[in-house]
């Protein structure tokens, strides 16, 4: 237990059987345990040293950053012969940054430290662990090899005295640097908003221990015990203790706000401060001093009801914390696959106008003037990139799920769309094309691992193990279906702006299914695919049927029908695993004459009736019936399906 003491010492004895055995026995050593605070009060410490010292190496990058695009400058403007003073200035910005590399080295052993601390002591939620590991897993990965040997190469280039070996491994070496400085912004902002979480624990858990504590002196203050004085006078001093802890808990509160304004739009600071305003007007110190002071004056009914109320006033503040907590995750959560889910949506847009301008450079003309039309479409194109790009770096800065390889896709869509405008300005029709079919596969690429990114959210601290795991991601798959069957009824006459939503649709059911192509190989290797009573197989055909009838701009009844079906065995998949509950009560009520007025007939000759045909099933199978009453009524329905079509 914290503050717990241990003491110990080795005693050994020989085997002298003669005059007898001989001991020799060592100093008593001790182990202390450290208090609750004392681990809150550690990680306050190394959060803000750590916190302190990415700001210092960053503005130590941000510097020698300058300094190399001065020096670029410099080099440039020599010519031929490189200049002395260029290559002290060369020699000075590697030293920089040798010192910020050296330094982000040891800002990783005291994270490292600090994880390892609080997870030792168990005051972490899963979920706040598994993000401490994430950005350990981050820093280890920043001194990557290729930073490292840019900088070898300028080394190389700067003693050679060669410029134009020193511009090349400049340029090199700016790509790797601007890759180092953007993850130590990242990794520091990152930290910050784990302080945050961390912080919330320490809330939730220094409240769950101070109510459980107030629950055993509550219950020995109303025994016989506290009669005696001595027993009076410990529960008072037990009590006292208490009522520091509640002050510590009010400053943890305030310290706790005071970080979540730093992201405002984040947080719930509504909530927060209520919070602070409800414990500040149940004086919680107060009243713990109140039941010490009466347990010292040998009233031990006054002290129980001081501490009945103190109680109260801890379970409540309890409770509101953990739904604080869970709002605050909640919100967090919902922003952040808002931003990725319209990160994704940019990028098969930008996929869908990049297959028109190669479907319009393979038909162009040697002598077409339409070839500097497409170079100028193409160059907006990359200007759109550019913006999404901005977009998931800013959102890099809040959450791990934007990955490198996000990154690597989006820069080789960029270099093919660079291609394909030179090749554009030769008018080279073939070597446009591919360039545009290049950025194209590299587009999609990179919005599938968005989709990944997607559906891996939401699974920290184990749920995205085992078959919970499988069930929630095909709870996440079967809403996104959903979303898409809603669309795609929506779609009016076709316009130009309806065939870019069925494109838009085409690409969405793409990523759904390859989604659950994943989720299906992952549950086959963990030996859980059995269990998935679904026919996902035949759900993962039919979203391919269906993509490509979204995609070739066709929706008509017997897509429709494919998207029900799809929807239904996605729900079927999530129910397969329930088991029946047995219960040994039973309760019996008389049987009664119920009398209820039938619903008015469907006409599925229209358009809206058969719609409201499918709705009803989708809500029927919706609502958790046994699988077998869900074969009939998906029987039902579909014979009433094939009788309208043989009426029309």
């Amino acid at each position: 237990m914290p503050e717990d003491v241990v003491s110990y010492y080795v005693e050994v004895l020989d085997n002298d059987a003669v005059s007898g055995p001989k001991s020799a026995m060592s100093e008593i050593y001790s182990l202390r345990l450290p208090s609750m605070d004392e681990v809150f009060a550690q990680a306050d410490k190394d959060h803000a040293a750590s916190i302190e010292g990415m700001q210092e190496a960053l503005r130590k990058a941000e510097e020698a950053h300058r300094e190399m695009e001065e020096l670029k400058q410099s080099v440039k403007a020599s010519g031929e012969k490189l200049q002395w003073q260029d290559r002290q200035k060369a020699a000075e910005m590697l030293k920089t940054y040798d010192e910020v590399r050296a330094r982000m080295d040891s800002l990783r052993a005291t994270v490292d430290k600090l994880a390892s601390d609080l997870s030792r002591n168990q005051v972490l939620s899963p979920a706040t662990m598994e993000k401490y590991q994430e950005l350990q897993r981050l820093m280890a990965e920043m001194s990557s090899p290729e930073l490292a040997e840019a900088m070898k190469q300028l080394q190389q280039a700067m003693e050679q005295m060669n410029p134009d070996a020193l511009r090349q491994a400049m340029q090199q070496f700016s790509l790797s640097e601007e890759t180092f400085r953007k993850s130590i912004e990242r990794t520091m902002n990152l930290l910050r908003r784990i302080q945050i979480e961390q912080k919330m624990d320490e809330a939730v858990r220094r409240t769950g221990e101070m109510t459980r504590e107030q629950e055993r002196l509550a219950g020995e203050t109303n025994s016989d015990r506290a009669a005696r004085r001595d027993a009076a006078d410990s529960l008072a001093r037990a009590q006292s203790r208490l009522a520091e802890q509640a002050d510590s808990l009010s400053s943890s509160m305030a310290s706790l706000q005071k970080k979540m304004e730093e992201f405002p739009a984040e947080m719930p600071l509504g909530e927060m401060e209520q919070a602070r305003r409800e414990a500040a007007a149940d004086s919680l110190s107060a009243q713990m001093e109140q039941s010490a002071h009466e347990l010292s004056s040998m009233r031990p009914g006054e002290a129980s009801r001081a501490q009945q109320r103190s109680l109260s006033s801890l379970k409540r503040l309890g409770q509101h914390l953990e739904r604080m907590q869970q709002d605050m995750r909640a919100e967090q959560q919902r922003q952040i696959l808002g931003a990725m889910r319209r990160s994704m949506r940019d990028l098969l847009d930008l996929s869908r106008r990049q297959e028109e301008m190669k479907n319009e450079a393979e038909s162009l003309e040697p002598n077409s003037r339409r070839f500097r039309d497409n170079q100028e479409s193409q160059m907006d194109l990359m200007r759109d990139l550019g913006t999404v790009t901005e977009n998931l770096a800013a959102l890099s800065q809040k959450t791990f799920g934007v990955t490198p390889e996000m990154g690597k896709s989006i820069g080789d869509a960029m270099r093919s769309m660079s291609g394909a405008m030179r090749a554009l300005g030769d008018r080279n029709r073939s070597g446009a094309a591919e360039g545009q079919t290049d950025a194209m596969g590299s587009l999609n690429d990179a919005a599938q691992k968005v989709a990944d990114a997607m559906n891996a959210m939401g699974q920290s601290g184990g749920q995205g193990m085992g078959m919970a795991g499988f069930m929630q991601r095909l709870k996440r798959l079967s809403a996104q279906q959903g979303g898409i069957n809603g669309a795609s009824r929506n779609l009016g006459a076709m316009t130009p702006e309806q065939a870019a939503e069925m494109a838009r649709l085409a690409g969405e059911q793409g990523m759904v299914r390859k989604s659950l192509e994943q989720l299906a190989r992952e549950a086959a290797a963990a030996g859980e695919l059995k269990k998935l009573m679904g026919d996902l197989r035949g759900a993962m055909q039919e979203m391919t049927e269906v993509e490509s009838d979204l995609g070739a701009g066709r929706f008509n009844e017997e897509t429709a029908r494919k998207e029900d079906r799809i929807l239904s065995r996605l729900l079927d998949a999530q129910r397969s695993t329930r088991e029946r509950d047995f219960e040994k009560q039973r309760t019996s009520r008389s049987g009664q004459d119920v009398t209820r007025e039938s619903p008015a007939a469907i006409d599925l000759t229209t358009l809206e009736g058969r719609n409201k045909l499918r709705r009803d099933m989708q809500k029927a199978l919706g609502g958790g019936y046994a699988r077998e009453y869900e074969e009939l009524i998906r029987r039902y329905f579909e014979i009433l399906e094939q009788t309208d079509a043989r009426n029309r």
